[in-house]
């Protein structure tokens, strides 16, 4: 039985592609998946519902992460929830505030599966001492130089093909949405606003293992972090733009092979 059978799981998440990614894989690993899209609504749902576990996000709008655990951990009631921080950041600092606020531990969004869900269960529910890593078997070379890895993406949803060819077509929608928002952000200066667009496509991209968009978008967020300067931010989201027509192009190969 899995260890997290008829646990609730919250996702909390402002990204709709990884609210429905997180939901499959909390389905599949036999729990039941809440959501919220900001603390705010976070906070409503646990209380409506039971949740064991949940998966938080860390830049949101209306109440981020770190003040919507401080909120819940300040509810005597809540007190025992598992937190389990996502980022797509590696900032130790920011980390380390997660963990100050109470969260229970930190992982990367690309590492939520649910393989990983079950090991947290296994560290949180079952009194189990020692922490495993989820093992990523596609090495650095290897996401460097695929613009999509279908087969692993394949792997990581069970072999529910219909299921990722449908959250495919959404993130593809999404994706271009995005990159029109951010070249209105940039003609407005709006530096923060790009960084944290970009952060969102950074993220998705790695869920679903199109490692070259997500590469991209990373560039852009880690320049949007350090420079202000119009010429060199607008050269990285051409290169962005360019992944993301590359990604759009082969799903739409993609869907229409069946």
């Amino acid at each position: 039985m899995s260890p997290i059978q008829d646990r609730g799981i919250l996702i909390v998440d402002d990204y709709q592609i990884n609210r429905e990614l997180y939901s499959f894989f909390v389905k599949a690993s036999g729990a039941q998946a809440f959501t919220a899209d900001n603390g705010l609504d976070c906070l409503q749902v646990l209380g409506k519902h039971p949740v064991d576990l949940i998966l938080m996000d860390l830049h949101m709008p209306e109440m981020n992460g770190i003040e919507t655990t401080k909120a819940i951990r300040s509810t005597p009631e809540w007190k025992n929830i598992v937190i389990i921080g996502t980022t797509g950041s590696d900032n130790t600092s920011e980390i380390e505030k997660c963990i100050d606020a109470g969260m229970n531990d930190v992982v990367p969004k690309s590492e939520i599966t649910a393989e990983k869900l079950c090991e947290l269960g296994s560290t949180y529910f079952q009194n189990t001492s020692t922490r495993t890593t989820c093992n990523d078997s596609a090495s650095s070379s290897e996401k460097n130089s695929r613009i999509f890895d279908y087969e692993r993406a394949l792997e990581e949803f069970g072999g529910d093909e219909p299921l990722l060819r449908d959250l495919l077509v959404k993130f593809s929608s999404v994706l271009k949405n995005q990159i029109l928002f951010l070249k209105e952000a940039l003609g407005s200066d709006k530096i923060l606003s790009i960084q944290k667009e970009a952060h969102s496509i950074k993220g998705g991209a790695a869920n679903l293992c199109a490692w070259q968009l997500s590469n991209a978008a990373k560039e852009l967020e880690f320049i949007c972090s350090k420079s202000t300067m119009h010429n060199l931010i607008e050269q990285h989201i051409e290169v962005l733009e360019d992944q993301i027509m590359k990604f759009c192009e082969k799903i739409e190969n993609l869907t229409s092979e069946t």
